[in-house]
C-alpha cells in the first residue's frame, strides 16, 4: 500500500512538472533543471548517544538549491518525519525524540530528483519520548477572569524545562490559573470574532535540546449581565438581600454568550464601611427560579452594610472580581432593640421614651400587668427624626405594677424590658366605669344586632365581641370582631363557611373592653325567633355579667393597633 501511495505522489509530481514546463515553454523561459540523485549513493549518519542526535552528511548535487532529509522507522515507510537543510549545506543535526530501534534515512535535491537508497541507524537506550499535555478546567472563559489549566511534561533528559506562556513553570505535572484576558474588539466596540478565543501555549525543552509545544484555546465570553432589583430585609442582628435571577448564571460549559443554567450562583460582597476592604463569598442558590437571596448574621453596628451581587459562571471568577459586573452596591442596616428605655407614672397613666433608631421604621410597645391576662399594645412609628420617642398610656388602674417591652417591629421579639408602678389614687379619686354599659340586642331568624352604651372613661381602647351557639350543649364561636374604641353596634350574620346565625337557636354574646386587665365581660344569652310565615317573631333576651374572661378571643384574629 505504501509503494502504490509513493508511486501515486511520483506521478502526480510529474504532472505538475509537465504542466509547469508547458507553459514556461509558452512563456518563453528556460526550463528549471531537474537533478537527477545517484541511485548508488546514500548519506552518512551516525547516532550520538550523548547528545540524543543523529548527525547526517551527504555529497553535494550539482544544481541543487536545498535538501530535504526523511527520518523513518520503516524502511517501507516514508511518514515519519521531515528536516529541510539550510539552503546548500550538506550536513543537517537533529534531535527528534528518536525511539529505540533502527531509522532509516534518505536525502533528496529540495528542487527535483529521485530519493537517495537509505542509510539506517540503530538506536539502543535512548531516553522515553518527550511529552506534553496542556488542558483548561473551562471550555468558556468569561472575559477578564482566570481559569485553571492542567498540564503533565515527561520523558526526555534531564533536565526538562517548561514554560507556559512564556513564564518559567517549576513543576512538570501541575496547575496554574491564567487570565484569559479581553475580547478584541473592532473601532466600532463589536466583538472581534477572528481573535474571541484565549489561546495558551506552553513549551517543553529537555537536557539535549529536544522542544515539545503544546496549546489550547478556550473561547472567551462577556460577563454576566448585573442582577436587577437589588432589595433588602433586616431584623435583630439579621440582613437578608434579594435580587431577581440572571439567566447564564452557574452555567459551566455553554455556548458562547452564556446559557441558562438549571442551578443559579452568585459573588455577593460586603464591606462595613466605603473604606474598608470589600469581603467576598459565593452563594449558590436553590434550583433556577425567579428570584435569588442571600442572608446573614450581623452585629447591631448602625452604620450599616454595603452588599453589591454579581453574577458568574464559574466559582474561580471570584478571585478576577473586577472583571464581573456589580449591580449598584445597597446599604443595610441590622435592627437593634430600642435604647435607653425608660417610664414615667401618674395614678392612671404611663409615659414610656426610648431613643429613636436612626434606620428604623417602627415597632410595638406592650403594657401589661404580670400574671394578669390582657394587656395594651401600641404600634409606634420612626419618622428619621433624632431624640427621644414618647408614647403615653392613659386610663390604667392605680397602684399597679406595670411591665413594658418594646421590640424594634419585624421580629417581634422581647427585646428591651422595664417594669413601673402607677401612683397611689389620689384623695376623693373615683374610679372610672370599666365594660359595654347597658348591653342589648335584637335577634331575628338569621341575624343579631348587638348595642351598647359607652363607660365613663376618657380612654377606651376598643372591643372584643364574641357570639357562640348554646344551643342544647354547645358552645362554639360562630364569629368574633375587634372593633374601633368608639364603636357601639355590630351585626352577627355568622362567622364563617360552617357557622351561621340560624332560627330557633340559643346564642351567647359577649361583650370585653379591651385594656390593661382583660377580667370582666359582659355577656347575654338570645334565642332567634322560628321561621314562621305569617306569625310575630318571638325572641327571649338574658343580659349578666360575670367576673371571669375565658376564651375571649380566637389565635387567627389580632387586636387593631392604634399609632402612638
Amino acid at each position: 500500500m505504501n509503494g502504490a501511495r509513493n508511486g501515486r505522489q511520483v506521478r502526480n509530481r510529474n504532472h505538475r512538472t509537465l504542466a509547469l514546463l508547458a507553459c514556461l515553454r509558452i512563456a518563453g523561459a528556460d526550463p528549471p533543471i531537474r537533478t537527477p540523485w545517484p541511485h548508488d549513493a546514500a548519506p552518512s549518519a551516525e547516532y550520538d548517544p550523548a547528545s540524543g542526535r543523529i548527525n547526517v552528511s551527504w555529497p553535494a548535487v550539482e544544481g541543487a538549491t536545498s535538501y530535504v532529509v526523511w527520518w523513518v522507522n520503516d524502511s517501507n515507510r516514508f511518514d515519519s518525519g521531515e528536516a529541510r537543510a539550510m539552503e546548500t549545506a550538506t550536513s543537517l543535526s537533529r534531535n527528534g525524540g528518536f525511539a529505540d530501534g533502527k531509522w532509516n534515512i534518505r536525502v533528496r535535491a529540495a528542487n527535483g530528483g529521485a530519493w537517495s537508497n537509505p542509510t539506517t541507524v540503530t538506536i539502543a537506550g535512548a531516553p522515553p519520548e518527550l511529552t506534553l499535555k496542556i488542558e483548561s478546567s473551562r471550555e468558556l472563559c468569561t472575559e477578564g477572569t482566570l481559569t485553571e489549566i492542567r498540564w503533565s511534561a515527561n520523558g526526555g533528559t534531564s533536565p526538562l524545562t517548561l514554560q507556559i506562556n512564556g513564564d518559567p513553570v517549576t513543576e512538570l505535572n501541575g496547575t496554574a490559573k491564567v487570565n484569559c484576558g479581553l475580547i478584541p474588539r473592532t473601532e466600532d466596540g463589536e466583538i472581534d470574532e477572528t481573535q474571541r478565543d484565549a489561546v495558551i501555549t506552553s513549551f517543553l525543552l529537555d537536557g539535549r535540546g529536544t522542544i515539545k509545544s503544546a496549546s489550547i484555546r478556550v473561547p472567551r465570553t462577556e460577563a454576566l449581565p448585573a442582577p436587577m432589583n437589588l432589595r433588602s430585609s433586616s431584623g435583630i442582628g439579621w440582613i437578608q438581600v434579594f435580587w431577581d435571577a440572571v439567566a447564564g448564571a452557574g452555567a459551566q460549559s455553554p455556548a458562547v454568550g452564556g446559557g441558562i443554567s438549571d442551578r443559579t450562583s452568585y459573588v455577593i460582597r460586603h464591606r462595613s464601611s466605603v473604606t474598608a476592604d470589600w469581603e467576598t463569598l459565593i452563594s449558590y442558590s436553590r434550583p433556577k427560579h425567579n428570584v435569588d437571596a442571600w442572608s446573614t448574621s450581623t452585629s447591631t453596628d448602625q452604620t450599616g452594610i454595603e452588599v453589591s451581587v454579581a453574577a458568574i459562571r464559574h466559582p474561580i471568577e471570584l478571585e478576577t472580581s473586577a472583571a464581573l459586573q456589580w449591580a449598584p452596591s445597597l446599604t443595610v442596616v441590622s435592627l437593634t432593640p430600642p435604647q435607653n428605655l425608660s417610664a414615667t407614672t401618674t395614678h392612671d397613666t404611663l409615659t414610656v421614651q426610648f431613643d429613636r433608631q436612626p434606620h428604623g421604621s417602627g415597632g410595638w410597645i406592650q403594657v401589661s400587668v404580670p400574671g394578669r391576662n390582657g394587656g395594651l399594645t401600641e404600634r409606634y412609628w420612626e419618622d428619621g427624626s433624632t431624640g427621644r420617642h414618647e408614647v403615653v398610656f392613659a386610663g390604667l388602674p392605680p397602684d399597679t405594677d406595670l411591665e413594658i417591652i418594646v421590640d424594634a417591629g419585624r421580629s417581634y421579639e422581647p427585646f428591651s424590658k422595664i417594669t413601673a408602678r402607677t401612683l397611689p389614687a389620689p384623695p376623693n379619686w373615683t374610679a372610672p366605669q370599666h365594660g359595654a354599659q347597658n348591653l342589648r340586642a335584637t335577634p331575628r331568624s338569621t341575624s343579631i344586632n348587638v348595642q351598647w352604651d359607652l363607660p365613663n372613661n376618657d380612654v377606651q381602647h376598643g372591643w372584643l365581641v364574641i357570639v357562640r351557639d348554646i344551643t342544647g350543649s354547645g358552645n362554639a364561636p360562630i364569629a368574633t370582631r375587634w372593633l374601633a374604641s368608639d364603636t357601639t353596634e355590630v351585626e352577627i350574620r355568622g362567622g364563617g363557611a360552617y357557622w351561621s346565625v340560624g332560627p330557633a337557636r340559643t346564642y351567647r354574646i359577649q361583650v370585653l373592653e379591651l385594656g390593661l386587665v382583660n377580667d370582666q365581660v359582659v355577656e347575654m344569652v338570645v334565642t332567634t325567633p322560628a321561621l314562621q310565615e305569617g306569625l310575630p317573631q318571638q325572641s327571649s333576651t338574658d343580659t349578666s355579667t360575670t367576673g371571669d374572661w375565658e376564651e375571649h378571643a380566637t389565635t387567627d384574629v389580632e387586636p387593631p393597633m392604634s399609632s402612638g
